[in-house]
């Protein structure tokens, strides 16, 4: 429903085969994508489900997506998120937690891919730098952030 004809999910080898049944989802590393395509499901899910104007996801369901499911319970965040304490959420880490709920969500990949949605300004994006996340993870939340400064 959103167009996503680009992307594929599975352990894969080589360039995907949307076509091709996939016998081990591989969820945390899983997915192959394109800009334009995953740009299509971040928007979706910062839209509260809503795509180009057509209800993909209830917004029930993108609010439990956003609520925090590990608040109290021992656990190891990403790499690089950086010295906050993290919570883990159905979908994305939260940055910014507000009781039950999360303001600013992301899903840091370790080789530079960073989407997030920043519920307080309504603005989301995906930041892009070849590298290891370790790497630039300062100097990344610093634009991340600024941008939602300049654009809020």
């Amino acid at each position: 429903p959103l167009g996503m004809t680009s992307t594929a999910w599975g352990r894969l080898r080589a360039a995907p085969d949307p076509s091709a049944p996939v016998a081990n989802p591989v969820l945390q590393a899983g997915a192959w994508t394109t800009l334009p395509d995953y740009a299509a499901f971040l928007t979706m899910i910062a839209q509260d489900g809503v795509y180009r104007g057509r209800r993909i996801l209830s917004a029930r369901a993108v609010a439990a997506m956003g609520t925090i499911m590990t608040r109290g319970l021992p656990k190891v965040g990403p790499e690089g998120l950086g010295a906050q304490a993290a919570e883990y959420m159905i979908a994305h880490w939260c940055e910014r937690p507000e009781g039950p709920r999360c303001t600013l969500e992301s899903s840091p990949g370790y080789f530079g891919a960073n989407p997030w949605v920043d519920r307080v300004s309504r603005l989301h994006g995906v930041l892009l730098v070849q590298d290891q996340r370790r790497r630039i993870v300062g100097a990344e939340t610093r634009l991340r952030d600024g941008l939602i400064d300049l654009f809020a």
